[in-house]
């Protein structure tokens, strides 16, 4: 194998599930913490609902009312 400079992207095949979703649940870890803070309190709801929803998808954790909402989508 190749080895990869420091510039070349990783192929997403090559990254092991555990770490992507790592990363996926501290970011969403990092923009809740964000979103505490925003000075629009409709926005700072919005923040929150979605990182909410996406951390249960990432999780695993998918409620039949989100079920529904996916199956729309």
């Amino acid at each position: 194998m190749a080895k990869r400079t420091a510039r070349e992207p990783i192929p997403v095949n090559d990254i092991p599930d555990e770490v992507i979703g790592a990363v996926v649940l501290a970011d969403l870890a990092q923009i809740e913490a964000d979103a505490a803070t925003h000075p629009d309190q409709f926005a700072r709801d919005r923040i929150i609902k979605a990182v909410t929803r996406l951390r249960d998808i990432a999780e695993g954790n998918v409620s039949a009312d989100l079920a529904i909402e996916l199956a729309l989508a």
